[in-house]
């Protein structure tokens, strides 16, 4: 609260001092009065830095919120890619197996096949050859 000169004069006044010691009081009073608005005009400035530095830093929160929010759909979106990719893996991995046995079936037909032509083969042979024996010997009708 800022005393006007009256208000200063009448409190000398009633307390018998000097007009000089009136203006060093009211020298005194306005030095006060200006170190303490100096004060506080220091104080709304710090306060102003203060809820600027605030406000700088919500706003990063609120951005890395919004990242980690992101980056939480996308985690997301990953583990269901993963799982669809993990079933669809197994899937793979069975229908593997199902034709490595298949086709250790077909090799196995192919040997007993390959068995039985050779087979055949090696009896065609002996047949062929007991022909061309027999057709060479002299006949007895002769």
């Amino acid at each position: 609260m800022v005393k006007s000169d009256a208000e200063i004069m009448s409190s000398c006044g009633e307390q018998n001092l000097s007009p000089s010691l009136f203006w060093q009081v009211r020298e005194q009073y306005q030095q006060e009065v200006k170190r303490q608005t100096n004060i506080a005009q220091q104080s709304a400035h710090e306060l102003r830095a203060t809820l600027t530095c605030m406000a700088s830093e919500l706003g990063l929160l609120e951005v890395n919120t919004q990242l980690l929010e992101y980056a939480q759909k996308e985690m997301c979106q990953m583990e269901a890619e993963w799982e669809v990719l993990t079933r669809q893996n197994a899937q793979l991995r069975l229908r593997i197996k199902m034709l490595q046995t298949d086709l250790e079936e077909e090799r196995q037909k192919t040997q007993e096949e390959r068995a039985k032509a050779e087979a055949d083969i090696e009896r065609l042979r002996e047949a062929t050859l007991d022909t061309l024996l027999f057709n060479d010997m002299p006949s007895e009708r002769s």
